[in-house]
């Protein structure tokens, strides 16, 4: 497993080096692509989130998909209480209810553990 990892990050090292023949000269790097996505993402403002880069794009993509975690596991929330304030005595119902309830939780402590994960590693991967 070592000789695995010490071979992986090699070549990760040497992916950014550059080779060069006997003789020649270093090549200036390329323009960058321009980055145009054909489906916009919604922005909780107003308008759309314009993304000029790919990263730009991934990093909407998962401002996004927290607001969807977020907004579901509140509704999921109210749906278990609903369901336990009706099940009027009957555990087997209380207890299905309690299932709902602790899943959502779950679900959003997830989702909120991503958060602070990607704000430990950079904090501009999670800037809202």
């Amino acid at each position: 497993m070592r000789w695995f990892l010490l071979v992986l990050s090699l070549l990760v090292w040497l992916q950014g080096q550059p080779v060069l023949a006997q003789g020649a000269q270093v090549v200036s790097e390329p323009p960058p692509i321009d980055f145009k996505p054909e489906v916009p993402l919604p922005n909780f403002v107003g308008g759309t989130i314009s993304a000029t880069t790919f990263v730009e794009y991934i990093r909407a993509v998962f401002i996004l998909f927290i607001w969807v975690v977020g907004t579901l596991a509140g509704v999921m929330i109210v749906y278990g209480g609903i369901k336990w304030i009706s099940a009027a005595g009957n555990q087997a119902r209380i207890n299905d209810a309690r299932e709902t309830v602790n899943n959502a939780i779950i679900g959003l402590v997830l989702a909120l553990v991503s958060v602070v994960l990607l704000n430990i590693i950079n904090p501009r991967l999670t800037s809202f």
